[in-house]
């Protein structure tokens, strides 16, 4: 059993053994159900392996859980999930994960509220620690939420075009959709998406979103990294496939734009979180500062 590199929400294995099929063995983060829960997710797994969509399930742990290994595929890297010849191959296989069954309603704004919530709780031991968790104003971020909620939902009820619609859908979002989690095979246009611990109901602008967020990996780095306008319209006619008008890419865009800042809410809450109670070597409180730090630089260049 050897330990898989790049995993910060769990321990991952690559179990191996003569004759026997690879599996690869999940173990559940120190107290990750404060964001995770285990239960709708495994429901979930299981779901997605029936349907062929995810690696097989072989069986759940106490803490974790047992999946096939999906052999000849790996992760991609942060430079190929940006490359223009890789984009319209992600945005394809993102809108058919959006066709997927979905229950019950966004759970977005219930998320960032129970998120908030828990990490302005949250008290650290170190006196380093405690002041860099009260410059994050993480009341105040608390306190403007339903505004913000209040003008997302406004956009949304003003979506006319096929492509504006289509972005405020409520679907099986992937929520995570970072280049460790999307894996490339000896076909480059075959995707497979792993890791589903976030996936939830959402509107699907919000995972597209996320995932162009994503592009800054966890650098978090967006003068250099946060892709251009260029960028982002392929990613966005690439999802609408064709036909499609300038008027619905215009208005896919911008929705999609609208939804940048509530994801960096939500994972620089996931990281305070996680900051606290992780035993994960990765520096949290500093990956939540540059999330925070992404609310304003969004601010800016959205006007």
């Amino acid at each position: 059993m050897e330990p898989v590199e790049g995993g910060i929400t769990n321990l991952l294995y690559r179990l191996s053994a003569p004759g026997r099929p690879t599996a690869l063995v999940r173990r559940y983060g120190h107290n990750t159900e404060l964001v995770i829960d285990r239960e709708a997710e495994n429901r979930l797994f299981a779901r997605l392996s029936a349907l062929g969509v995810s690696p097989p399930l072989h069986g759940l742990l106490e803490n974790g859980r047992v999946e096939g290994w999906l052999e000849g595929h790996r992760a991609m890297t942060p430079a190929e999930m940006a490359a223009p010849e890789h984009q319209p191959h992600i945005a394809r296989a993102l809108r058919r994960w959006h066709e997927l069954p979905v229950e019950g309603p966004p759970s977005l704004w219930d998320t960032l509220t129970r998120w908030l919530n828990t990490a302005v709780a949250l008290e650290f031991e170190r006196p380093e620690d405690r002041a860099r968790h009260a410059a994050l104003n993480l009341p105040g971020h608390l306190a403007s939420l339903a505004d913000l909620q209040a003008e997302v939902e406004a956009a949304a009820a003003a979506l006319q075009t096929p492509g504006g619609q289509l972005g405020r859908k409520v679907v099986l979002a992937h929520n995570d959709l970072l280049s460790g989690n999307i894996l490339i095979g000896p076909d480059p246009t075959a995707l497979r998406f792993i890791d589903y611990e976030y996936a939830a109901p959402s509107y699907a602008a919000a995972d597209l979103a996320n995932h162009l967020n994503e592009y800054a990996g966890f650098e978090a780095d967006y003068d250099r990294d946060f892709p251009d306008a260029d960028a982002r319209r392929r990613l966005v006619v690439a999802y609408l496939g064709e036909p499609h008008d300038e008027d619905a890419v215009r208005e896919l865009g911008g929705f999609v734009e609208r939804l940048l800042i509530p994801n960096h809410l939500f994972w620089g809450a996931w990281s305070v979180i996680q900051a606290r109670c992780s035993p994960i070597d990765f520096p949290f409180l500093e990956y939540a500062e540059r999330r925070f730090g992404g609310v304003g630089w969004h601010r800016r260049m959205l006007g």
